[in-house]
């Protein structure tokens, strides 16, 4: 954990004393090989062959967004289960009023297998 967080300051990520209960509780790749992309100073990476972060990267910053997308992925799942759900009920629906007598109820006939 501590050699994790001498490479983040190291390479000019700002780091207070709470970011290492935080990578022991949720680990270090998930949130900065996650995240950092937008923390990264370009110029300073090809120049040294490594990651360096810009002058204003914080590890707050990166956890936040860690924790931000977290709550989107969690709020999207729901969302897209009740609408699946939803959808699904409508499609039996739909098939169960069109195939009642297992003949289909329109104007065309479909092959019955």
């Amino acid at each position: 954990m501590n050699e994790q967080l001498r490479i983040l300051r190291s390479r000019g990520m700002a780091v207070d004393a709470g970011a290492g209960h935080v990578l022991r509780r949720e680990g270090y790749y998930p949130i900065v090989n996650g995240y950092k992309d937008l923390f990264l100073d370009r110029k300073a990476c090809l120049t040294a062959g490594d990651d360096r972060y810009g002058t204003d990267a914080r590890f707050d910053d990166l956890y936040a967004l860690f924790l931000f997308d977290r709550e989107l992925r969690e709020l999207l799942f729901s969302s897209i289960t009740c609408f699946a759900s939803m959808f699904v009920r409508q499609v039996r629906q739909c098939f169960s009023v069109v195939w009642a007598d297992g003949f289909p109820r329109c104007r065309h006939r479909f092959p019955v297998m």
